[in-house]
């Protein structure tokens, strides 16, 4: 028999949503006890169980223009060993513990719906798929785009000040010097839509995409986005432009969720990074970084992408996640079930994805000691840190570094970068870093879980200002980190 969980299938009115962009779509999660059904033909599906409810919507009145799995990009063979493999994992003890009521997920049950330029009611279907027995959940989708509201001999690296020493910025100079790690034998995983490629401060990264289609120059869509995100963290020291974060990392590569014709598809682009993972292109402790937001909130208030996320996170993958750029408490926030998700203070309702949940603050403060948060930034108790989100120096951009007003992929700079989109590529940066210390110092790789765990400590990092209330948490000091290392 079907289990009970203390959550409302019944869509929810929310003010907070009901503002935001849907996509057309709606998302239906199956129970757990149909997982891993084999065949992409959800009417296989719904003849095979003898579910008549499901199969007359489907074929009826609310018949879908078309229907597909929402991860479609791993085998559900490769999928199920390595959710099998997840349930195995041991959390660190430090982490809060997960609610024993929440229903177990399988990537396997996720489908997508799409009810695109119809007159149909979203909420009324939403509503009538919920209700039937099989069916976990069903909401409309939030439309997906990128997370932003708008060294030495390289000539632009004095512009860099983000990683400069605490309390200016994360101090990533220091370890540089003095550890002499630059991000050697980790790799980074960047999933937004496009990218304006190839630069010549990013080629020796050598970023390769691994799913779906780079969007540059697609329906008036620049890739900008994605070089303004890959430089802060992968630029070359190499006497031209600017220095990342972790000029020596092992690899990047690209993971679009823009996918037939439109954005959004992000399961199902973690879905690959999961197989890749499984067939030992990708290893555990490398960083994904999430340069997306679902309307104006981090990716995660999809229920399938919070399920993709926590699963490379038990996995061993380090998970980096912007905030979103709508200037909204997050405690607030609800999902259609009247779930507080993101709101660690509600103890049933609270689920932990494991990501690393970035906000946004100001640059340059009146004192370098205060970064008050940035009014666009999302904020909650369950963000965890924070970084410059706004004046970041990175590749590709406006062109305002090398004094032009036309895009040159080859290369461009710019000082306008900003956003969580910003904030959260020095996080990754950060993290990278971090990683690379106790991989090669300590013998030993961090989960996503131990990676937060530092970055978000408030005795070795920068508070934020008081000038703008929302938390955001602390801007991490690796210098600091590093020289009063927790035993992890």
């Amino acid at each position: 028999m079907k289990k009970k969980y203390l959550r409302s299938k019944t869509p929810l009115k929310s003010k907070a949503l009901k503002s935001r962009p849907f996509s057309g779509c709606i998302i239906l999660r199956f129970a757990y006890e149909y997982a891993y059904f084999e065949g992409n033909n959800l009417l296989d599906f719904a003849q095979k169980y003898q579910l008549k409810g499901l199969y007359d919507l489907l074929t009826g009145e609310y018949k879908p223009k078309s229907i597909q799995r929402q991860v479609s990009s791993i085998s559900m063979d490769k999928l199920k060993q390595l959710e099998d493999r997840a349930k195995e994992v041991k959390l660190p003890p430090f982490i809060v513990q997960r609610s024993g009521l929440k229903p177990l997920r399988s990537l396997s049950n996720y489908w997508r719906l799409d009810y695109k330029n119809t007159k149909q009611d979203l909420t009324k279907i939403a509503g009538l798929f919920g209700e039937l027995q099989e069916v976990d959940l069903a909401y409309k989708e939030l439309l997906a785009y990128d997370a932003e509201v708008y060294y030495r001999n390289d000539p632009h690296y004095a512009k860099q000040l983000y990683w400069d020493a605490a309390p200016k910025g994360i101090d990533a100079k220091w370890v540089w010097e003095i550890e002499k790690i630059e991000g050697q034998g980790v790799g980074l995983i960047d999933l937004e839509q496009g990218w304006k490629l190839p630069h010549q401060d990013l080629s020796a990264a050598h970023p390769s995409l691994i799913v779906h289609t780079n969007a540059d120059g697609i329906n008036g869509y620049q890739g900008a986005h994605g070089t303004n995100t890959l430089g802060v963290v992968a630029a070359a020291d190499n006497a031209m432009g600017i220095v990342g974060i972790a000029p020596s990392l092992q690899y990047v590569k690209l993971a679009s969720h823009y996918h037939s014709g439109e954005p959004g598809y992000v399961a199902d682009a973690i879905g690959k990074v999961l197989e890749e993972l499984h067939d030992g292109k990708i290893r555990k402790g490398d960083v994904l970084l999430l340069e997306v937001q679902r309307g104006d909130y981090p990716v995660e208030v999809d229920d399938s992408d919070f399920c993709a996320i926590q699963l490379a996170c038990d996995l061993g993958i380090v998970v980096v996640e912007a905030a979103g750029n709508g200037g909204y408490d997050l405690d607030e926030w609800h999902d259609s079930s009247g779930c507080h998700r993101l709101n660690q203070a509600h103890r049933f309702h609270f689920e932990d994805s494991g990501a690393i949940i970035v906000g946004a603050a100001r640059a340059e403060p009146p004192a370098y000691d205060e970064h008050d948060r940035k009014g666009s930034s999302n904020f909650g108790n369950r963000v965890d840190c924070y970084a410059w989100g706004e004046n970041v120096a990175t590749t590709g951009g406006d062109g305002r570094l090398s004094g032009r007003d036309s895009f040159t992929a080859a290369d461009d700079f710019t000082t306008a970068f900003g956003g969580t989109s910003a904030a959260s590529a020095i996080i990754a940066g950060a993290a990278i870093l971090l990683q690379c210390y106790y991989k090669r110092k300590r013998r030993r790789t961090l989960s996503s879980y131990e990676v937060r765990f530092l970055l978000s400590n408030p005795s070795t990092g920068t508070p934020q200002g008081n000038g703008m209330t929302g938390h955001i948490g602390v801007m991490p000091d690796l210098r600091k980190i590093l020289e009063n290392p927790y035993v992890l």
